[in-house]
């Protein structure tokens, strides 16, 4: 009953509590993340709000379930930025969201970001294949200087192992799983 009229769903944890990682042993549902994104399921709201006090994220029931599919604000930084503020007053308040099917900043928001993650998907894919491209012709270039003949699968799989083995770095050291410095 209390889901017929409530907008959304909030979840507080202690102060800087992991958001994305088990608290127990085992699998006991632990993870915050995992529990927002079962709350949201079995209240059927759509939107939902998490915080450890420092961080508030914003999740929506149809991509809670994923990694990286919130929208995270830095409580402190909003505090200390005034158009942080204003962004994280515009996104959280109870009017941004929706009560029937009219349209929020909210879910304006959301939409232009579903929109502009699938335009990235397209630039990136245009991106990756440029850049094999000029690989494998730098690669068969330097083969063919060097007075090797390798043939063109060859150069392909070398271009693309590059590239793979070079995405995996960039990415783990986006995930601070790499020391940048």
């Amino acid at each position: 009953e209390a889901a017929s009229v409530a907008v959304g769903l909030a979840e507080a944890k202690r102060w800087e509590l992991p958001l994305d990682r088990r608290s127990g042993a085992g699998f006991d549902n632990s993870n915050p993340s995992w529990q927002v994104d079962a709350y949201l399921r079995l209240s059927g709201l759509f939107w939902g709000i998490l915080t450890n006090g420092r961080f508030g994220r914003l999740y929506h029931r149809d991509t809670s379930y994923q990694l990286d599919s919130d929208f995270e604000v830095d409580l402190i930084r909003v505090l200390e930025d005034d158009v942080e503020l204003l962004r994280f007053a515009s996104l959280f308040r109870k009017a941004a969201f929706p009560t029937s099917a009219r349209s929020t900043l909210l879910v304006r928001a959301r939409a232009q970001s579903i929109e502009h993650g699938a335009r990235l998907g397209r630039e990136l894919e245009d991106n990756v294949h440029e850049a094999l491209r000029l690989l494998a012709e730098g690669l068969l270039t330097a083969a063919r200087t060097a007075g090797l003949a390798p043939s063109l699968p060859e150069i392909r799989q070398a271009a693309f192992q590059f590239i793979f083995r070079l995405l995996f770095v960039l990415y783990a050291e986006a995930r601070g799983y790499l020391p940048v410095s």
